[in-house]
């Protein structure tokens, strides 16, 4: 069916499935309910997902050429995970191809809800792959004062550990302006070039391909793979007006957001069987995912009103990267005749030839990089004029 429909992605697949829904062009949802009941596995394995804040793994980084079948479970079973919610889809991949096979697939578009300036600011230059190259990074200078003072950066926390390591000052005063000194020259090491600006913006690029392929190596052994990446990358923009019921013309929230989001996958699937008999098929997947967002908030409160004469501005500048990378192997055996011809009879005649023996391995491991932040964001605030 998902030959004949053409879908490339395992989300557009699944959004065909009654009781199903497709958040975001990604997240598959089972009955409407949200992430915290839908989960997803795959070969039945459960799958971390790279974004902390979801429990769900975004479904269009996986291209339907490894896909061997998709079961959607809407009902609790006692093969099911004790985490079952409300439903959970299983992606069940394939090593071997049945044929030929190398799909080359180029997307582009615009939203219209983006101008062609969006809000931006000074980052890595590696950002159009989805990744910093060090920019954002906290810097080794204060990564070794963590350390060095405990995990605290105030004034007196590094007044503390000084007095402790020997250093004697004249008076409780000298050992403050030391502290003072030093936490000023740590801060001094932060990358402080992260002025927002307005910057043209490209087109949305969206491109796929894959390839793979069966080859017999005699009469009983097939050799089979399937290769696989793409990438994403968009520009978003939104604006918010948010008022105040008793003062909507006095207390008053703007705000403009933009977002540059970069999606990256590559999979490789490799597959050996022998006469129906014995299968070795393993699945190696890596996704990336980053976004980049900035955003400008005005907003006037009872403290300050619009008719005050100034407000207040807020700067939201936020970073994440998230990646997965996962590794199954995967086989399948059983005593047929043509392995028994390879065999001593003598040995193996009292194993039955419907005895199956399946094993399966799975690593999967999902990380999340927010460089240079605590929180996950990094916020400016300032006074403003009226006149916006």
């Amino acid at each position: 069916m998902i030959g004949r429909v053409g879908d490339s992605t395992v989300a557009a697949a699944l959004r065909r499935v009654s009781g199903l829904s497709l958040v975001s062009s990604k997240f598959v949802y089972v009955r409407g309910l949200g992430e915290r009941y839908s989960s997803t596995t795959l070969n039945g394995a459960t799958v971390p997902s790279p974004d902390l804040t979801r429990n769900v793994i975004p479904l269009d980084l996986f291209p339907t050429s490894i896909v061997d079948s998709l079961a959607v479970q809407k009902s609790y079973s006692a093969d099911q995970a004790a985490s079952f919610g409300g439903g959970n889809v299983d992606i069940r991949t394939k090593g071997i191809p049945d044929d030929l096979t190398y799909s080359v697939e180029l997307g582009t578009g615009t939203y219209t809800e983006t101008d062609s300036e969006a809000l931006s600011y000074q980052g890595g230059d590696d950002g159009v792959f989805g990744t910093d190259e060090g920019t954002r990074a906290l810097p080794d200078e204060i990564s070794a004062a963590l350390k060095r003072f405990r995990g605290g950066l105030s004034t007196s926390d590094i007044r503390k550990v000084l007095i402790e390591e020997g250093n004697q000052y004249a008076s409780e005063q000298e050992a403050d302006v030391g502290a003072q000194a030093l936490n000023r020259k740590l801060a001094l090491n932060l990358n402080r070039n992260i002025s927002i600006e307005e910057g043209s913006t490209d087109p949305d690029g969206d491109v796929k391909a894959s390839v793979g392929n069966r080859f017999y190596l005699d009469e009983n052994w097939e050799l089979g793979f399937l290769a696989g990446a793409s990438y994403k990358s968009q520009w978003r923009e939104a604006e918010r007006t948010q008022r105040n019921f008793g003062a909507p013309d006095e207390q008053v929230n703007y705000r403009r957001k933009s977002t540059y989001s970069v999606d990256i996958s590559g999979n490789f699937n490799l597959g050996l069987r022998f006469a129906d008999e014995h299968a070795i098929e393993s699945t190696s997947l890596f996704l990336c995912n980053t976004d980049d967002e900035t955003s400008i908030t005005d907003y006037f409160n009872e403290n300050r009103q619009v008719s005050d004469g100034s407000g207040y501005r807020e700067y939201l500048l936020k970073y994440e990267e998230r990646e997965l990378a996962l590794n199954q192997v995967q086989g399948s055996h059983s005593l047929g005749p043509e392995t028994r011809t390879l065999l001593p009879l003598e040995f193996f005649n009292w194993v039955p030839e419907e005895l199956v023996f399946d094993w399966f391995f799975s690593d999967a491991t999902a990380t999340t990089d927010i460089p240079n932040q605590d929180d996950g964001s990094i916020r400016i605030c300032c006074e403003h004029a009226a006149g916006l």
